[in-house]
This record gives structure tokens, C-alpha cells and sequence, in this order.
């Protein structure tokens, strides 16, 4: 075998696969260099064409639209909150206040429905 073939000698690899000693490798700082050139040109098609592609995405690849957004969330979320001023009550007690608040609501906009309208002058009501 030669030194393209696989399996070859590679005249930087030693036979178990490892650089052999004074094999000066990658230039340093090569694959930072790639990457951040790859991310440069992304960067500007993105600002150039991305939000048409992922309409269309959306539209007619739904599949890989909802695989790029699943990828874009965090593993693992953290939900923190405040102190709730209803965290003490049980859940019948917290159905019980939800009644409420939504009375208070269709009450309030009874009496909207119910007022006189202003009509003419100056910044009155129509």
C-alpha cells in the first residue's frame, strides 16, 4: 500500500493513527479560523435572506422548521417565580378566587354596556 491508499502509510501518521514526533499539525488557531469564517458567511446570507427562508421553511418543510426550533431551546429550563400571594391556596380555594375575579370582570363590563354615551362637544365620548 502507498501513502494515499487507505490503510497506507501517511507520511504524518504513525501506524496507530497519532501524529508521529516533529509533525507540526494544524496551524494554530486553523479550525477557530474556519469556524469563524463559516459563521461570517452565515451571518450575512441570514441578514439577507433569512426571514423569507423561514417562511417558506415553515410553510413547506414544517418537519425541519419545528426540529430547528426544538434545537434552539434550552435542555434544561429553569422557571423561577415570585412569592404569590394565591401560592397558599388550595386549588378549590384558588377556582373559588378565579370565579371571582372573572365576576368582577363581567360586572365591570355590564356597567360599561350600561352608561350613557356622550355624544358632541370637545373629547366626548361618541
Amino acid at each position: 500500500m502507498s501513502a494515499g491508499e487507505p490503510g497506507g502509510e501517511r507520511p504524518y501518521n504513525g501506524a496507530d493513527g497519532r501524529f508521529k514526533a516533529g509533525n507540526p499539525g494544524r496551524r494554530q488557531g486553523a479550525k477557530g479560523l474556519l469556524g469563524q469564517e463559516f459563521f461570517e458567511h452565515l451571518y450575512a446570507d441570514f441578514q439577507q435572506n433569512g426571514p423569507a427562508v423561514i417562511a417558506e421553511v415553515r410553510k413547506n418543510r414544517p418537519t425541519e422548521y419545528l426540529r430547528v426550533v426544538a434545537s434552539c431551546v434550552p435542555k434544561e429550563l429553569t422557571v423561577t417565580s415570585e412569592v404569590s400571594n394565591f401560592a397558599h391556596l388550595s386549588d378549590a380555594e384558588l377556582d373559588a378566587e378565579i370565579r371571582k375575579m372573572v365576576d368582577e370582570i363581567n360586572a365591570t363590563d355590564e356597567a360599561k354596556r350600561q352608561m350613557p354615551v356622550k355624544s358632541g362637544g370637545r373629547g366626548g365620548v361618541k
